[in-house]
């Protein structure tokens, strides 16, 4: 009886609608709401629905909408019935008839969009449609959050990420307080590599939510990535008081403010850390922080204490054995590189092979240093690719390797896309080879591929300066000192250049100027002094600029050896003996101290040690051996024959 009921009150419903349809002309434009006798068909469609009876449902809206054939609203009625039936194409028809019948409804233009959009699984071909339908709607309602959502995820979807990044810029700003939202956008910023962009939302969302200490210790993250440490610290710094002390912002607080050079400021971090916990990672920041701040002892004596304690830390091994190569202790780093290498490189774990290529790498570069290049060679060629970052060094290892073995043409082959450079990277490197093969246009052709402005100028500096074409590097690095006139790398660097052209008056002009700027630039004072003691000037001035160096860097060996080379100049030699031993004692793998205390010797009438300190100056070979060689011969012929 119910039943039937029902169907009579359809049958009424019906025969009104046609009774409506035929009493009066369609109306000209779509109505805003369906008709009486429309709506009252909806709702017995929908309890036909509900009781199971799709059939009767379709088949009674099938009617609807041949009784108003102008009704959008009905057709995407039909359309929603027809998608739960599994009857692709009558969404499909009825979907694209509503939305031509009515272009300027928003809810026509949603609703007929998302029934295409339930088809684009089984017909791609749809999709485009939605998208239309959608991007109409928008201009209707620019901030309507569902379409903007939606269109974003086709653009995603089409592999059209950058309007799929304007739609959840907008979506963003609608919807401000929305995590969600922002972290979709986030995440495509960051896909992208647009991390100054991330930044920015992430600040955004933190000065809404200041208390988020995750999103703050993620925005801190990012902006050192990008290289704004400063403004790391000041994320950091800024967080509530509950959250500021806490370990994990006070450790992240430390590398940031090391990052910015306060080292001093990190190292009290870190001591008080590790007086209210010991911690063998912040034991290791710590020494390095002590290496930076030139406390070379105190830093190996905490590092060889580290490793005793944790011998199998990798991280500990590699660190010592830097800081050990660092001492010219290289004969100890080799070894403990050899032992790290050693021990870590059976294991399957990938992250344990990755340590095993990065302890190769030290150990090449370390022979490196001893102009051992077959034996730098074999080191890279058992590198198993790891990805942290040693596949592009060792690229550009075993081209110096090369180029140094006079195999040119070889190490420009294998300057491939392929080898792990980034695009400028692998363009400067090509340009160096190719310039030191006096391949010109070719080397020019290269150089043009770097970044446009001072970035790229500033690259194809330190490519003519690695190459040793200093003068070609001049123009270049005036014109970076223009645009940045604070800073003392590029000054310092200008400052070499003339000097290493022959231009020493402009190289002591720039140097005094460096030292006005920065007067206890370690480095400037070192290499103007030592500039002037190797042409004989300025002595007295020198003596005290080297002075000054070492006051700031006491332990610098390299300053020791200008400092005894000054005193040889002044013919101070037993000064010079004993400041030139120091530095040989501490560099005993640098043929040039040797050659100078071989001098220092021999003016101080001490041949035979002299003689000894020529040889040692021969075997190392980073000297001009025919010079040395007519020293040693000298020595040899006024001793006293045996």
């Amino acid at each position: 009886m119910l039943r039937r009921a029902r169907l009579a009150a359809v049958s009424a419903m019906l025969a009104l609608a046609a009774a409506t349809a035929h009493a009066a002309p369609a109306p000209a434009s779509v109505p805003d709401a369906p008709q009486p006798a429309t709506a009252e068909a909806f709702a017995v469609g929908r309890m036909l629905m509900l009781e199971g009876d799709f059939a009767g449902a379709l088949d009674l809206l099938h009617k609807v909408v041949e009784a108003s054939p102008r009704d959008p609203y009905a057709r995407l009625e039909l359309a929603s019935l027809a998608l739960r039936m599994g009857r692709g194409d009558e969404v499909a028809r009825q979907a694209r008839q509503a939305i031509a019948m009515a272009p300027a409804d928003p809810d026509v233009l949603h609703d007929g969009a998302e029934s295409l959009l339930a088809l684009a699984g089984e017909n791609p071909e749809v999709l485009g449609e939605a998208r239309d339908a959608l991007e109409k709607l928008l201009l209707l309602r620019p901030e309507d959050p569902d379409a903007l959502q939606t269109l974003s995820r086709i653009y995603l979807n089409t592999g059209d990420a950058r309007h799929a990044e304007e739609m959840l810029r907008r979506l963003a700003a609608a919807v401000p307080d929305s995590r969600p939202v922002a972290n979709q956008l986030l995440h495509l910023l960051l896909q992208r590599g647009a991390k100054a962009d991330a930044a920015a939302v992430m600040r955004e969302q933190l000065e809404r939510d200041p208390e988020a200490l995750e999103q703050r210790l993620g925005l801190a993250d990012l902006l050192s990535d990008i290289g704004d440490h400063a403004g790391a610290v000041a994320v950091l710094r800024a967080a509530p008081a509950e959250q500021v002390n806490q370990s994990d912002v006070q450790r992240r607080l430390a590398f940031e403010l090391y990052r910015t050079g306060d080292t001093a400021g990190a190292k009290a971090l870190v001591d008080a850390q590790l007086a209210a916990a010991p911690d063998p990672r912040l034991r290791l920041f710590r020494a390095l922080l002590l290496e930076e701040q030139g406390k070379d002892e105190e830093a190996l004596h905490e590092l060889e204490t580290l490793h005793g304690e944790l011998p199998k830390d990798p991280e500990v091994g590699l660190a010592l054995a830097r800081m050990l190569a660092r001492g010219d202790k290289r004969e100890d780093a080799q070894r403990l590189l050899q032992e790290l290498i050693g021990m870590v490189e059976s294991g399957d774990n990938g992250e344990r092979r990755n340590v095993a290529d990065r302890a190769r790498l030290e150990l090449a570069q370390l022979l490196a240093q001893e102009e051992r290049w077959d034996d730098v060679l074999a080191q890279l060629d058992q590198l198993k690719g790891s990805t942290d970052g040693t596949g592009a060094a060792a690229a550009l290892l075993r081209t110096d390797a090369l180029v140094a073995q006079g195999h040119k043409e070889e190490a420009l082959a294998q300057l491939v896309p392929s080898s792990g450079l980034p695009p400028a990277a692998l363009a400067a490197k090509r340009a160096e080879v190719l310039l030191g093969m006096d391949r010109e246009k070719e080397a020019a052709a290269e150089l043009a591929k770097l970044p446009a402005g001072l970035e790229g100028k500033g690259q194809a500096a330190e490519v003519y300066q690695r190459a040793g074409r200093h003068a070609e590097a001049i123009p270049l690095l005036v014109e970076l000192l223009a645009a940045d006139p604070s800073s003392i790398e590029l000054r310092f660097r200008l400052g070499a250049a003339y000097e290493r052209s022959g231009k020493e008056a402009e190289a002591t002009e720039t140097f005094r100027e460096l030292l006005r700027q920065a007067p206890d630039n370690s480095m400037a004072l070192n290499y103007l002094g030592y500039m002037w003691a190797e042409k004989g000037e300025n002595l007295p001035e020198a003596l005290g600029m080297i002075r000054r160096a070492l006051e700031i860097d006491p332990e610098n060996a390299a300053y020791i050896d200008s400092l005894g080379w000054v005193y040889f100049r002044l013919g101070d030699f037993p000064h010079a003996v004993e400041e030139l031993e120091k530095a040989a004692k501490m560099l005993p793998s640098d043929g040039t101290v040797q050659e100078h205390l071989g001098d220092a010797l021999r003016a101080a009438g001490k041949g035979a040690e002299a003689r000894i300190a020529y040889r040692r100056a021969l075997e190392l070979r980073d000297t001009d051996s025919a010079q040395v060689r007519r020293k040693l011969d000298e020595v040899e012929r006024d001793l006293p024959r045996q």
